[in-house]
């Protein structure tokens, strides 16, 4: 998690308390009953690790919008030329957030086939709309400092 979880502001323990509040306690599919030795929020550390099994996703997305962005180098861009880019790659559209003007954050969605430990994600396209203006956007690496 220290590897692929890392916050953008604060400290890691804030934003793995956050995902968690926000995205682990809303799932209750987890099969305990082929666990004999369950013990209540077992699951916790396996919700935590299971969306890492789509890992090439989220390793490659810096790769992805940085490439994107390569030919605007830092300057202003169209909001499609992401769009675009993280479709191809992702095999179905990805909700991409904006602030201010700038990407800070992206949503994957997935159908998922069987357990959340155990099933096959199957890229699906993003729900509702996307969360940033047409023209006028960019993209920094994470790490980036404007002069």
């Amino acid at each position: 998690m220290n590897q692929y979880w890392t916050s953008n502001s604060g400290s890691a323990e804030s934003f793995w308390e956050h995902e968690w509040g926000k995205h682990g306690t809303c799932m209750s599919i987890f099969d305990t009953q082929g666990c004999p030795s369950y013990q209540p929020t077992e699951e916790v550390p396996n919700s935590s690790r299971r969306p890492l099994t789509p890992s090439r996703i989220f390793r490659a997305t810096t790769g992805w919008l940085r490439l994107a962005s390569s030919q605007a180098q830092l300057q202003r861009t169209h909001f499609a030329q992401f769009e675009n880019a993280l479709a191809a790659q992702h095999g179905a559209q990805v909700y991409i957030g904006c602030s201010g003007g700038q990407i800070d954050e992206l949503w994957y969605y997935y159908y998922v086939q069987g357990s959340m430990q155990t099933g096959m994600f199957e890229p699906t396209d993003l729900v509702g709309s996307q969360g940033c203006p047409a023209t006028g956007i960019y993209y920094y690496p994470k790490g980036y400092v404007a002069a």
